[in-house]
């Protein structure tokens, strides 16, 4: 019960409003273009390990595991829903550079931050312990 708790508001809501906050202050603002894969891996990177010492510190059965352990690691892992109304940019073509360069910076944070949390979380649950 414990690992559910902790995992709805430690990753659900606390890690997901960082996230946010990270990815509206840092990412789809005037940071280099070049810094933000690096950032969005960092991040996925974090919320892996975040997951992978509370799953060994609890043990949860299975399904609490991949539910509340991974599926809401993969939920935090991916730092800007809402940010853009994907709604609005995605149903027409960006015809502003500008527009296009925020579509590839929000589409770059939640590919690249996810596809960070997904390796590092298999290494660690095949391979090994977190880093420190």
């Amino acid at each position: 019960m414990l690992f559910v708790v902790i995992s709805l508001v430690g990753f659900v809501i606390v890690a997901r409003r960082l996230g946010w906050s990270l990815s509206k202050d840092l990412l789809a603002s005037a940071f280099p273009l070049i810094l933000v894969p690096i950032l969005s891996v960092i991040w996925g990177c974090l919320i892996t390990v975040a997951v992978r010492v509370l799953i060994d510190w609890q043990e949860p059965n299975a399904i609490i595991k991949w539910v509340f352990g991974f599926g809401a690691g993969a939920y935090a892992a991916i730092p800007n829903y809402g940010l853009l109304s994907t709604n609005l940019v995605r149903i027409t073509v960006p015809q502003n550079p500008h527009e296009r360069l925020l579509l590839l910076r929000d589409s770059m944070i939640e590919t690249v931050s996810f596809i960070g949390y997904g390796v590092v979380s298999i290494y660690l649950s095949y391979w090994g312990q977190p880093f420190f």
